[in-house]
């Protein structure tokens, strides 16, 4: 009999065993899982409407830059290292100009003095008096913290104004081409297309600039590659996160006829 009881007092006191804690664990996961992911989907939402309220901005200071100026700015490339002289470390290679560039001092140019030849490249933050994350080129960052993508149209007219000059680059030029002979090739399209956009899926042509997100994944999976292969032709369409047709870029743009209309408002075109 004390035995027995020995016996039952041995098997009450046993822990776990490794099946029990491998269930247990299982469903901790679960459950964490499942509290976390309605918070990442609330980051990503933020995200989103962060970079949307960010790329229209960024278009408004690109028309400011039109009237101003009279010229597009010019898309920063790396190389152009606008961040030309610093007082002590930048912090994690990254700029806040929120905290008003406590560490940095950015020197910039005071105008466009120079030829555009690079239709493609970053927006530049600096010279558009921009908020916000700012990387070490003076690029602005997204909410993922990727510099926006940012590109232009350099029309050139054949017959009118001067040879090898972009229309909407060089201050005076729109002027000498002629407000009717004025065009942007960029366009927009519903999907990827090869070449130029046919008629059905044109979402807007005619466009001097555009500034895009490429989004949380930064990939050229299904649609994205468009945005990514450095022609006049871009893609805009609902958001999806199905592999084979992924698609989470933001797009912002200006037409042509949003700069000419800033342009004569601001006596650059006659």
């Amino acid at each position: 009999m004390a035995s027995g009881l020995l016996n039952t007092r041995d098997k009450s006191r046993r822990g776990f065993t490794l099946v029990e804690l491998a269930i247990v664990l299982l469903v901790l996961g679960i459950l964490a899982r499942s509290a976390l992911q309605p918070l990442t989907v609330g980051i990503d939402h933020r995200n989103y409407r962060t970079a949307n309220a960010q790329l229209e901005e960024v278009r408004q200071q690109v028309i400011g830059h039109v009237v101003a100026r009279g010229v597009l700015p010019c898309p920063l490339q790396a190389s152009d290292n606008l961040m030309q002289s610093h007082v002590g470390p930048a912090p994690s290679g990254l700029l806040n100009s929120t905290q008003e560039l406590s560490n940095y001092r950015v020197d910039v140019m005071p105008q466009q003095s120079r030829d555009c030849h690079e239709s493609h490249g970053l927006v530049p933050a600096a010279i558009l008096g921009l908020l916000g994350a700012i990387d070490v080129n003076g690029a602005l960052l997204d909410p993922w913290g990727y510099p926006y993508q940012f590109a232009v149209s350099l029309d050139d007219n054949a017959e009118h104004g001067n040879r090898d000059v972009s229309d909407w680059m060089q201050v005076g030029e729109a002027a000498r081409v002629g407000l009717p002979e004025l065009a942007a090739s960029i366009s927009i399209c519903t999907r990827s297309v090869q070449g130029s956009c046919p008629a059905r899926n044109v979402r807007a042509n005619q466009i001097a600039f555009v500034v895009w997100s490429q989004g949380k994944d930064r990939s050229d999976r299904g649609d994205q590659k468009e945005n990514q292969d450095g022609d006049s032709v871009f893609v805009l369409r609902e958001r999806s996160e199905v592999n084979d047709n992924a698609f989470d870029d933001q797009l912002s743009w200006g037409s042509a006829a949003d700069v000419m209309y800033w342009m004569l408002r601001a006596g650059w075109l006659p």
